[in-house]
């Protein structure tokens, strides 16, 4: 039972987590990704057990948006369940390699994971603590790709003396973003470093000189008499990417090819993970900055609502944002079942406006737009206070 408890929280729940079948490239990536993290815990004999997997776990995440299962009433999800359990059995029982581990635990293990893992939270060993801000000493490293899309380009040099919040990088295209520095200091290198995951990336190397001696920021008195092309440059230019993981730029996301079709902006307040609870604390204490950059948000999109979609095992967030926004009539707060995936983006679109999206669509075919918290308190600064991204 603790390889299939394995399996199921840590690659059942991978795979579900937003990724769904899209062809041979995808395989050929995702199969050496698996292999690697089944390597310790569960034997795969061949790539037919290995394929077999990913089939499984495609129409598992594919059924949950056809059958109504996702975010809907115990009844409704029993009887979908019992027509995926006979569909899938089926398939299991077909495979030639009878008696194996995979089939042995999805034969097992079926009625459960279609109801959505239930995983540990572990949010009690940090929810309650306050945020703190720990200031970076000595050596910092500032990669020019922290974003997706082509490398920020530098525009400072070695030995040049940097303040705090300076840009030091600029966008090397419309898929890019700026980078701004967290310190003042001194440019010691520009050269290629390894980043997290495992990449060589060119990168602005500065010395922090301790002080953190700061640039005068912009601010505006009131952000409604900015049009949404000035809103659009702003997000641009302070360099707001998403916060949630993804790091994809948020002013490409806020210009869609056709605005008017854009119905619903919902912010991602879901935090399914284990253990974070980040978004949590920032809606505690800041929900204001969060609404106030749902508003902002708003202002692009004439006929859109926003959606605050936040799991229901967080009800003083629930009720901090719902007395925020209680008269505000393009707003509302969508309380979700508490499960995992439920923060992936098609998920929180399934869930919030009951609509599907596949492989091949991007939320806004969809008419959403989907920001996580830290990105929609981003937005607020950048257009609000003139404050770019550094932290």
């Amino acid at each position: 039972m603790e390889v299939y408890s394995w399996y199921c929280s840590e690659v059942i729940s991978k795979w579900l987590g937003g990724k769904m079948w899209k062809g041979w490239d995808d395989y050929d990536r995702w199969d050496a990704e698996l292999e690697q993290a089944l390597s310790e815990k569960v034997y795969l004999s061949n790539s037919d057990e290995k394929w077999n997997a990913l089939f499984i776990l495609d129409l598992y995440e594919d059924y949950l948006y056809k059958a109504d299962l996702w975010n809907t009433d115990e009844k409704s999800m029993e009887v979908s369940s019992e027509i995926l359990n006979a569909q899938i059995k089926d398939y299991l029982q077909s495979w030639e390699c009878e008696g194996s581990i995979l089939q042995v635990f999805y034969m097992n293990n079926l009625e459960e994971l279609l109801k959505g893992a239930k995983r540990f939270e572990g949010k009690e060993l940090a929810k309650d603590a306050p945020i703190k801000e720990v200031l970076p000493k000595g050596e910092l490293v500032f990669p020019l790709s922290q974003h997706i899309g082509a490398p920020a380009t530098p525009i400072v040099a070695v030995g040049d003396t940097v303040l705090k919040g300076q840009k030091i990088a600029e966008a090397g295209g419309f898929v890019s973003s700026p980078i701004y520095s967290s310190v003042s200091g001194t440019v010691k290198k520009i050269e290629p470093r390894r980043v997290a995951v495992g990449d060589m990336v060119n990168s602005i190397v500065i010395e922090s000189d301790g002080e953190f001696n700061e640039v005068t920021y912009n601010a505006v008195d009131d952000v409604t008499s900015l049009s949404k092309e000035e809103i659009i440059n702003k997000v641009k230019e302070a360099g707001v990417v998403g916060m949630g993981g993804a790091g994809f730029p948020t002013h490409v996301k806020l210009s869609p090819k056709e605005p008017e079709k854009i119905e619903y902006i919902i912010a991602n307040c879901a935090e399914c993970e284990p253990y974070l609870t980040a978004d949590y604390r920032r809606m505690m204490e800041t929900p204001e900055q969060l609404v106030a950059g749902m508003k902002i948000i708003l202002q692009l999109f004439d006929k859109a609502k926003g959606v605050f979609g936040v799991e229901n095992n967080k009800p003083d967030a629930i009720a901090k944002l719902k007395e925020l926004v209680k008269d505000e009539p393009r707003m509302e707060v969508c309380e979700l079942m508490t499960k995992y995936p439920q923060g992936g983006e098609r998920q929180l679109i399934y869930a919030v406006t009951g609509r599907a999206i596949n492989s091949k669509m991007l939320p806004a075919d969809a008419g959403c737009i989907v920001d996580n918290v830290e990105t929609m308190i981003a937005v607020y600064n950048a257009v609000k206070n003139g404050i770019p991204v550094m932290k």
